[in-house]
């Protein structure tokens, strides 16, 4: 019997809610390094997030229901399809865009989030729109490992120009709208 060339389903997902498959790939490496038993209870609510792309159960467990949920977390490619149509959803609202990576990860798009830190000058605000930057930082050089020299030339710049914005309590760099093109 031959071995499962891609045991994640990330193809069939990237195709299915066309996004990109190494998106969603890179997504899956910082979360858990692609562990679909992966636990993190460190999460803002309590509510841990589980699986191999990190699913919020606080946000998504009702939604998807009991018996879909104990799939995800049994199956890393029903997994791989609740995290792309998760994905799809917020590039539906946000646009194909880092904006949308965002907000898988936060529920928040940069834009929003640089913009609350700005108006409010809140520390929680500021460390809030850091984390989701970092958040796209991280994925954006993750993808970097899965694409080949002809598909990286597609994404353009990376993500972060380096735009200084200064609050009243420290300074942060702010992020811009790079596109992410899918290459599937």
């Amino acid at each position: 019997m031959a071995e499962d060339s891609d045991p994640f389903g990330f193809t069939a997902a990237a195709r299915h809610y066309q996004v990109s498959v190494e998106l969603l790939k890179a997504i899956s490496y910082v979360e858990s390094r692609h562990k679909n038993t992966a636990i993190n209870k460190g999460t803002f609510d309590g509510n841990p997030d589980q699986g191999h792309m990190q699913v919020h159960s606080g946000t998504w467990r009702k939604k998807l229901g009991e018996a879909r949920w104990k799939r995800m977390l049994e199956d890393p490619k029903f997994s791989t399809m609740i995290g792309a149509w998760i994905l799809r959803g917020y590039i539906n609202a946000h646009g194909n865009n880092w904006n949308a990576v965002c907000a898988y990860h936060t529920n928040y798009s940069l834009e929003y989030l640089q913009r609350k830190a700005a108006q409010t000058r809140e520390q929680d605000d500021i460390d809030r729109y850091k984390r989701g930057s970092d958040y796209v930082q991280k994925v954006y050089a993750a993808m970097k490992m899965y694409m080949d020299k002809d598909t990286a030339s597609k994404y353009g710049k990376e993500p972060v120009e380096q735009q200084r914005v200064a609050t009243a309590k420290q300074e942060y760099w702010g992020e811009d709208d790079r596109p992410l093109r899918s290459s599937n």
